[in-house]
């Protein structure tokens, strides 16, 4: 039996539809529903219960997918551990991250990453929404939020954390920010979420949280441009430490009120890679999840 049979059916149950699947293999759906038909014929049973709207498995579906699904990974394991055998990692990775995240911590490693696996093909979405893996057909994602969907594995890489920050021009021509009441006196520049644009909590040494009811002067739903207005003086912004640390290093912007953690949302936050939980990960999804850890936590 040819076993792309069997990929066949485990793609139409992992996407939820015969277009999905076909979608995924960029092929005609009708050539996905004849492949199940052929598995079916050969079996002498029905796997999917069909109707208008959806497919579900039957019974023997399920205890079909089962037995096969360990089967195919492992084929597709020793696959994995030949190509790596004769240095070959092929294929194309295709993961998403923030468009600030994006542009400013993962395209400077391309150049690296390239170097290392010049023959794996690589497609980077940039988008600040959470894209949805399986629909998006993604390997992985890097996330800057705890995804709450068990359909996934959620590795946390590294704390973020975040900055009140000013230029020195603005902080000498402006009243002092020593505490954090003193915030609400400012231009204050917010991102476009709603706990951003609405309250920062601080919470000193102790563990005492304050929370600041925030107006933004200026409300903006991508962080590049938080930070460009900020350097340009136009006031006080909220930003994580991956964006704006170099800046602070090099004194375009102060580091305003160190002595406090700061944040919009919780004070767990983190960068989290996110992938679909399966018993076995691709050699080209781990190893390029891999390098991104090592390279975040340098």
């Amino acid at each position: 039996m040819d076993t792309n049979l069997l990929h066949i059916f485990i793609d139409v149950v992992n996407s939820g539809s015969f277009a999905n699947a076909a979608k995924k293999r960029l092929v005609d759906p009708s050539s996905i529903s004849r492949s199940v038909a052929m598995l079916e014929n050969h079996l002498g049973a029905c796997l999917f219960h069909r109707t208008t709207r959806k497919i579900t498995l039957t019974e023997a579906g399920e205890i079909y997918l089962k037995r096969i699904e360990p089967i195919c990974d492992e084929l597709a394991r020793a696959k994995e551990d030949i190509n790596l055998a004769q240095q070959q990692l092929k294929g194309c990775i295709r993961f998403s991250t923030s468009v600030a995240f994006g542009q400013t911590c993962i395209i400077p490693l391309m150049s690296e990453f390239k170097k290392l696996y010049p023959d794996l093909e690589v497609d980077i979405r940039l988008d600040d929404r959470n894209l949805d893996l399986i629909d998006e057909q993604l390997d992985f994602a890097i996330r800057l939020n705890k995804t709450a969907d068990n359909r996934f594995i959620r590795s946390r890489v590294r704390t973020s954390n975040y900055r009140v920050c000013a230029t020195p021009d603005y902080v000498t021509h402006h009243p002092s920010i020593e505490i954090p009441d003193d915030i609400t006196k400012h231009q204050l520049i917010v991102f476009n979420l709603p706990n951003y644009k609405s309250k920062w909590g601080f919470k000193n040494d102790r563990g005492d949280i304050k929370d600041v009811a925030v107006k933004g002067k200026m409300t903006m739903s991508n962080a590049l441009a938080i930070r460009d207005c900020t350097l340009q003086g136009l006031g006080v912004s909220l930003m994580a430490d991956w964006l704006v640390d170099e800046d602070i290093a090099s004194g375009k912007l102060i580091h305003l009120m160190p002595e406090y953690q700061v944040s919009a949302d919780n004070f767990d936050t983190a960068i989290w890679i996110v992938y679909p939980e399966r018993a076995f990960l691709p050699t080209k999804t781990r190893v390029t999840i891999d390098f991104i850890k090592e390279r975040l936590l340098a």
